[in-house]
């Protein structure tokens, strides 16, 4: 089951720009216990096009941002922490935003034991926005992605340019 969510989340996100509404905004296990990654908080700030910031304000619809933290696994690492991706997975935070606010991110903590297995070097974060859903049933953006390594981007501002799905030569502003 861990297998399919995790490539589930990945195919929805990459091909299909949605949001399965059974994903979990906080760290995959409870049990573990947590800690703060020292000094890593970041920002998000959207560049929503022209018609993307329109539909959303007309819509009253709020933008999701979610962020995914994996390590690389140390040499030995047991099978039941590395995922489909080869990546352990350390946690995960989310935000539900204004069309013209930023997400913001001040701690992250991560899963101990994961952690524990992973080779200790720089996390890597996956940032992935669209809209809610509250007021509308599809998602409406399209956006590109954050992917790379967490630590250019702590106490920086990350920005991720959206415009509605299908709109062609949407200028971002």
């Amino acid at each position: 089951m861990r297998w399919f969510s995790h490539f589930g989340v990945l195919f929805c996100f990459v091909f299909l720009g949605c949001a399965p509404s059974a994903l979990s905004w906080g760290p995959r296990s409870t049990s573990t216990g947590m800690e703060e990654l020292p000094g890593a908080g970041f920002n998000v700030h959207i560049l929503l096009s022209p018609k993307a910031k329109a539909r959303l304000n007309e819509s009253q619809e709020l933008i999701v941002v979610r962020g995914y933290l994996t390590g690389t696994p140390k040499a030995h690492a047991p099978e039941r922490f590395i995922n489909e991706m080869g990546e352990i997975d350390l946690g995960e935070v989310g935000a539900e935003i204004k069309p013209d606010k930023d997400a913001s991110f001040k701690k992250l903590k991560v899963e101990r034991q994961a952690l524990a297995q992973t080779d200790m070097k720089d996390p890597k974060l996956l940032i992935n926005v669209f809209s809610a859903r509250r007021s509308v049933k599809d998602n409406l953006l399209d956006c590109g992605i954050y992917q790379g390594s967490l630590k250019p981007v702590q106490g920086t501002t990350v920005q991720i340019t959206c415009q509605l799905i299908g709109e062609s030569g949407g200028s971002v502003k």
